[in-house]
């Protein structure tokens, strides 16, 4: 049966389509509220397909069109004779309203989705009898608002790939749980047959020995099973063990390490009760918390930032431990460190100074989009509060799509070379964001990558949510200097004439690159100046290398966009008909317009881009003199723009 238009006007009506091999819907199908339709055989959509009633399917459904409801409807997965029903279809999308699992058979097993595809369902579902097994990385999406809406004692199951190494951490959270909570025993299990043994998963085992090990099911050392909850950053007591049997906020994070299996990635599945609703943990003033997402598909950074933005500290961002390296339980030879993602994008991590540093660099940056089950910190602020998680922040996007990355330690994607950080995916955005990549190597070759993206609403001081600090200076370093303080990750409104602060430390006298390691959406030039030496070096013509005594320097280095340098001595830059300096004896910026130029505003500026005085009146100067009042300000560099009939000028001029 292949109807090109079905249309059921009838309320109260049962439709029954006891066909044999399928039914194909290749225009519109619209099923009404009230109406109740059985699909006894396959059913393909190639064109729209639309239910408002109550649609039982009975085999198995091929979705290559496109699904709506408008949120009244019910479809049912409720054979009494098939084991396993499938979703499958080349849209590797599905919609529905209300979604139920109820087979019958006395075999059943629940419906099987392969990997790839993204589920989508607007209210709830209802685990009656049967799985929902999630291959892969297939993901389940809920929309509605408040609690958790969903029922039955089946469970969902769910893939995702961490590290197999001994030694490395994972930073997980769970997706699932079993009556609101989760027990890392009841919900971990082996995936490591689940192409071929999908709805049952072996249990992983679990030892008090350091080492897992690779036996059938997987042994893992409970040793390792970790959390950080609600502790301050340096508190020695602040890592606490988790006991297996326990359970658990959903909202929590938990560490782990592999059982050593061959290949680097260890398969795992998730089996419970799929989390859906609004989620909370709370977090004193000033405290860290290792939390992560709860759902079981992507997390959508961009609005838990802007969610939890209150309750952030200032410059913090979302941490992500990445285990690179190491082969060692002892701390200090591990090799790993955090990489950082806020508003602006991400970072890789640089390994912490406290640790051997033979690989120094991570080489994975955090994307938009979080993963599946993966663990992050996050500082309150000095407040503190409730860092919240609802149905809104979640997205259908899988790590093959390049937008999200789990941070497990894989030794197959180890990035050897630290500098070769792989930028060329970007995160996706409703505005895309210019963004400069600035990378800097000391005489022992690691790789830093700072970030600056340029966002007008943004200022030049620290701005929530978009502004990260910097948990891991080393001894040799780069970083914005920004609030006296070391930055990661900046934003900032651009202009051409800005100059941003650099900070650089150095261990010794030595040799220092620095480099651009990426310009995303940014076109123009972007020059290192260095005020020691008054040079300005072009960095789009690639790295450069400045000889930089033992010490940090805060005042000598900074990135700009113009290619003038001033020495401290200079006090007035000259046009042909104006001239601007700063006066000492009156505190008074001095504008001398020698032609009576008609001056339409006058801005004035420090280096960070901060407006400072900003005449935004038509005043139509033609005196021989301005005088502005600067007294109040301390000393330093600051940008006189004038705008006048012979067009804009700007000058930089010296308050000492």
């Amino acid at each position: 049966m292949s109807p090109k238009f079905v249309y059921l006007l009838t309320l109260f009506s049962t439709l029954y389509l006891p066909i044999h091999g399928q039914i194909v819907n290749s225009d519109t199908l619209k099923i009404k509220e009230n109406t109740i339709v059985y699909i006894a055989e396959n059913f393909t959509n190639t064109g729209f397909h639309f239910n408002d009633g109550k649609l039982h399917f009975q085999g198995n459904f091929i979705n290559d069109g496109k699904m709506d409801s408008l949120s009244l409807g019910t479809t049912f997965f409720d054979s009494s004779t098939l084991d396993i029903q499938s979703i499958s279809g080349n849209t590797k999308k599905v919609f529905f309203n209300n979604l139920r699992v109820n087979l019958t058979s006395p075999t059943a097993e629940g419906v099987l989705v392969p990997d790839g595809y993204v589920i989508k369902v607007n209210d709830s579902i209802g685990l009656i009898k049967g799985n929902l097994r999630l291959q892969g990385e297939t993901q389940l999406v809920q929309s509605h608002v408040g609690s958790s809406k969903n029922t039955g004692v089946g469970n969902i199951l769910i893939d995702q790939q961490g590290t197999s190494d001994i030694f490395n951490f994972n930073y997980w959270s769970s997706p699932v749980n079993k009556a609101g909570s989760f027990a890392v025993l009841d919900v971990l299990f082996d995936g490591t047959d689940a192409a071929i043994n999908p709805f049952h998963p072996q249990k992983v085992a679990l030892t008090s020995a350091l080492n897992g090990s690779p036996t059938s099911p997987i042994t893992l050392s409970s040793y390792w099973f970790f959390k950080f909850n609600n502790k301050a950053f340096d508190d020695p007591n602040g890592w606490e063990n988790v006991v297996p049997t326990v359970p658990q906020n959903p909202a929590i994070g938990v560490t782990m390490k592999g059982s050593g299996a061959s290949g680097g990635s260890q398969n795992y599945v998730f089996s419970g009760t799929p989390n859906d609703g609004d989620f909370s943990q709370p977090v004193s003033p000033d405290h860290f918390s290792l939390i992560g997402n709860p759902y079981p598909s992507a997390l959508d950074a961009n609005k838990f930032i802007i969610d939890n933005v209150g309750v952030m500290a200032s410059g913090s961002g979302l941490f992500f431990w990445d285990h690179f390296g190491g082969g060692s339980h002892e701390t200090k030879k591990y090799e790993g460190g955090y990489s950082v993602y806020t508003l602006a994008g991400g970072t890789a991590a640089l390994a912490h100074p406290s640790v051997s540093q033979t690989i120094a660099s991570g080489s994975k940056v955090p994307k938009r989009f979080i993963p599946v089950a993966q663990g992050f910190f996050v500082l309150a602020n000095a407040s503190g509060g409730n860092f919240v998680f609802n149905n809104a922040q979640r997205a259908g996007v899988t790590e093959t799509s390049g937008k999200s990355i789990f941070t497990r330690a894989n030794k197959n994607e180890i990035s050897v070379a630290p500098k070769a950080i792989n930028n060329s995916i970007q995160n996706t955005t409703a505005d895309v964001l210019p963004k400069i990549r600035l990378g800097h190597e000391g005489a022992e070759g690691f790789h830093r990558q700072l970030l600056v993206a340029f966002e007008p609403t943004t200022t030049a001081g620290v701005d929530l949510g978009y502004d990260a600090e910097m948990l891991d200076v080393f001894s040799t370093d780069l970083f914005w200097y920004l609030n006296n303080k070391a930055f990661v990750i900046q934003a900032l409104p651009f202009f051409t004439e800005m100059q941003i602060p650099l900070g650089v430390v150095s261990s010794v006298d030595q040799t220092h690159r620095f480099m651009i390691d990426a310009l995303e959406d940014f076109v123009g030039d972007v020059y290192l100046i260095d005020f020691e030496t008054s040079l300005s070096h072009r960095l789009n013509d690639g790295p450069v290398e400045i000889q930089v005594p033992q010490g940090q320097y805060v005042n000598r280095f900074v990135l700009a966009f113009t290619q003038t340098t001033l020495s401290t001595d200079e006090n007035a830059f000259l046009s042909n008909n104006l001239r601007t300096f700063y006066l000492k004896q009156s505190g008074n910026i001095v504008i001398e317009n020698n032609s009576n130029l008609d001056i339409n505003k006058i801005q004035i500026y420090n280096l960070n881009g901060q407006s400072l005085v900003n005449v935004q009146e038509n005043l139509g100067f033609q005196s021989s003199e301005i005088n502005i009042p600067f007294s109040s300000y301390s000393t330093g560099i600051y940008l006189v723009k004038i705008m006048s009939e012979q067009g804009t000028n700007t000058f930089k001029i010296v308050k000492n």
